[in-house]
């Protein structure tokens, strides 16, 4: 397009017959001239020898075409296949280039500054292009770096949920079999419905919610079957969970903090937990009855709630809401997430 454009000019506009070789050749040199400096000299000599380096280079190059092309000025002449094949116009006398000889031509001031202008415009078009391709992959490079960082750290977070939930959930199980409840088979069971979720699921970067509510509901149901009428448990579910993704392990670790905290030596222990869905909105909140004294004793340890803020920020940095803290006796968390439809 770069050679045809100004070729067409030259014979619908200017009227002119013959092929324009001077026409051709010029603009045909000015392709390589743009490619080597936003291909080579800014990625080769800008990005890693720095600017000083690059325009040093540049001068250079730009010399060489512009050589290039005054010897293209000089050696082809007036542009067509005529003025080089017949040193004649048409009605036999001298074309006007022919009596001036090449000392004419290389004193001709035109001559010499004619190529400057054409060569400036692709070495601008070609730094600006060079550098805005530049400027955006050190911008995707800085995207993807900032990507693989916080994959590695949600990867290493995940690695804590799993086993952090297990440890607790075994504990149940222990505390069954010690008393010789007939409830640890059906414990046993539903630690196994776990165990699978946690094993077949947890692996990808996004699950159903309506499997991950599921796994709450199992969790809720397990802790129900340990503590019995001991612990006041209250569960509600509202709305259509189907068409929604989630990360998983999201919001079990607010109910298990409630059952950890919410259980030991505290008369008339109770925890609510209600999930809601309102349009792409999900709604948690979790409530345990809280003693000061008690939570004292028992806050050292545990990483649930740092680790699920932390991924909370990594994934859903501007679409989600928590809330957590101590209302009179209770200890509440309201989490609010905006998820994506599948």
């Amino acid at each position: 397009m770069w050679i045809l454009l100004p070729v067409s000019m030259f014979y619908y506009v200017l009227g002119h017959q013959g092929i324009p070789w001077k026409l051709i050749f010029s603009c045909a040199l000015l392709i390589p001239l743009f490619y080597l400096n936003c291909s080579f000299l800014i990625p080769n000599v800008f990005e890693k020898k720095g600017i000083g380096k690059y325009i040093l280079s540049l001068i250079l190059v730009v010399l060489v075409f512009y050589l290039m092309s005054v010897f293209i000025e000089f050696k082809i002449g007036p542009g067509t296949i005529d003025a080089i094949s017949n040193p004649n116009n048409i009605d036999g006398t001298p074309h006007p280039s022919q009596g001036r000889g090449i000392r004419g031509e290389l004193s001709s001031f035109r001559a010499w500054t004619k190529p400057l202008l054409p060569l400036a415009f692709i070495v601008l078009i070609s730094t600006v292009y060079g550098l805005i391709d530049y400027f955006v992959r050190e911008e995707q490079k800085k995207k993807d770096e900032k990507k693989e960082r916080m994959e590695s750290e949600l990867s290493f977070l995940r690695s804590q949920v799993s086993p952090h939930f297990l440890l607790n959930t075994l504990n149940s199980v222990l505390y069954l079999v010690r008393t010789k409840s007939d409830k640890a088979e059906e414990l046993v069971l539903k630690l196994s419905d776990i165990i699978k979720y946690m094993i077949y699921d947890c692996n990808n970067n996004e699950v159903p919610l309506n499997s991950e509510v599921q796994y709450l509901k199992n969790y809720i149901e397990l802790q129900t079957v340990r503590f019995g009428q001991d612990v006041k448990i209250v569960y509600q579910c509202e709305g259509d969970f189907t068409p929604y993704m989630i990360e998983p392990m999201l919001m079990v670790p607010y109910v298990e903090n409630a059952f950890k905290h919410g259980t030991a030596a505290i008369s008339d222990p109770e925890i609510n937990v209600v999930i809601s869905m309102e349009a792409n909105v999900l709604k948690l909140d979790v409530k345990n009855k809280y003693q000061k004294v008690i939570e004292r004793q028992e806050a050292t340890g545990g990483i649930g709630l740092e680790n699920v803020k932390r991924r909370l920020e990594l994934l859903y940095p501007n679409s989600h809401k928590l809330e957590q803290g101590i209302e009179k006796d209770w200890y509440v968390v309201h989490l609010e997430l905006k998820l994506n439809r599948e």
